[in-house]
C-alpha cells in the first residue's frame, strides 16, 4: 500500500514538473509571437515601455532593441495606412453614390 502511495506521489510530481516546463517554454516565446497572441492594448503597452527597456540594455542587446522598435514602428505604419485606405474607399463610394444616384436611377 505504501508503494502505491509513493508511485502516485511520483506520478503527481512528474505531472507538476511537466506543467512547470510547459510554462517555462511558453514564457520563452518570442516577443512578436506573444504580441500576436495578445491584443492591441498589449502591443501599445509594449511600445510605451520601450524607452525603459532601451536604457537598460548594453551592446548588441541595445542594437537589437533598437531594430525591434524600428520593425514595430513599420508594422504600426502599415496598419495605419490600411485603416486610412479602407476609410477613404468607403468615403469615396458614399460620395459617388450620393452624387450620381439620381442620374443612375433615371437611366
Amino acid at each position: 500500500n505504501e508503494e502505491s502511495v509513493h508511485a502516485k506521489l511520483k506520478e503527481n510530481l512528474s505531472y507538476v514538473g511537466d506543467i512547470k516546463r510547459a510554462n517555462n517554454v511558453s514564457n520563452a516565446r518570442s516577443t512578436y509571437r506573444n504580441l500576436k497572441k495578445g491584443d492591441l492594448n498589449e502591443f501599445e503597452l509594449y511600445k510605451k515601455k520601450y524607452n525603459h527597456r532601451y536604457k537598460n540594455k548594453k551592446g548588441l542587446k541595445k542594437i537589437d532593441c533598437y531594430w525591434e522598435n524600428k520593425i514595430f514602428d513599420k508594422f504600426e505604419y502599415v496598419n495605419n495606412l490600411t485603416e486610412k485606405t479602407q476609410n477613404s474607399k468607403k468615403r469615396f463610394i458614399k460620395i459617388i453614390l450620393n452624387k450620381y444616384t439620381i442620374f443612375l436611377t433615371l437611366f
